[in-house]
């Protein structure tokens, strides 16, 4: 059976070592603004076609309306 290591323990002046991160914070930086303005831009044409949805059954609503009258 393999032997299992043992983690580090502090002992006098020993300093546990920190785990490090997958990818360092500064190599995320550069992505936030883009990943935040695709963002914006998918919330925009969300709204955008649901504000042509509506216009387009408005539309249909009010001709519906002028036929009837």
């Amino acid at each position: 059976m393999p032997k299992r290591k043992q983690s580090p323990k502090k002992s006098g002046s020993e300093a546990v070592a920190e785990p490090q991160p997958l990818v360092p914070s500064s190599a995320l930086e550069p992505l936030r603004p883009v990943v935040l303005s695709r963002f914006i831009e998918a919330v925009r044409n969300g709204v955008n076609a649901a504000l042509d949805l509506a216009d387009a059954a408005a539309d249909a609503l009010t001709k519906g309306l002028r036929k009837g009258a």
